[in-house]
């Protein structure tokens, strides 16, 4: 999910910076966790944001 149109800085703000292969997509989305941060998140496709994030 980080690429060229969003800097890590908006990933760390958010907390999730997982270049992992654990997401699911659902619509327009991509639904993926931070391991280390206990976060789950839904990314817009289409904004290259963060529509929801749960922090457990």
């Amino acid at each position: 999910m980080k690429d060229k149109y969003q800097g890590d800085a908006y990933f760390k703000e958010v907390g999730i910076e997982s270049l992992r292969s654990n997401y699911a997509m659902a619509g327009g989305h991509i639904v993926t966790t931070d391991r280390k941060e206990g976060v789950v998140g839904a990314f817009n496709t289409t904004t290259h944001k963060f529509d929801w994030v749960h922090k457990e």
